[in-house]
């Protein structure tokens, strides 16, 4: 019984992206993702979260594009920067965390 609550009980929420910045190329792209983490760890099992991910800053510099309830994806528009994106759980309305990615020039190569 204990091992079940340790098991099915969230914890936290875990935000994770990649990579850690963006670069003025047009592909350049970064992935965020926010997952319920129980007492061990590891992803909540059949715990599916509902998150917003809202461009707070830098919107004129990035386009993003939800790929589902728990993952979004943030595109360069060719400008250099900074954006901060909220995440935010839709079941309470409250902050997860608040994240600011910098844009920085493209790589000479």
């Amino acid at each position: 019984m204990l091992a079940e609550r340790l098991v099915f009980t969230t914890k936290e929420i875990e935000i994770t992206y990649q990579p850690e910045y963006l670069t003025t190329s047009q592909s350049s792209s970064v992935i965020i993702s926010a997952y319920r983490k129980n007492f061990f760890g590891m992803k909540t099992p059949f715990a599916k979260g509902d998150y917003d991910f809202i461009i707070e800053q830098g919107g004129n510099l990035v386009e993003m594009n939800l790929l589902n309830q728990e993952t979004t994806e943030i595109k360069s528009l060719g400008r250099e920067g900074e954006i901060v994106v909220g995440i935010y759980d839709k079941a309470n309305g409250s902050v997860v965390r608040r994240i600011v990615i910098k844009i920085l020039p493209k790589p000479a190569a």
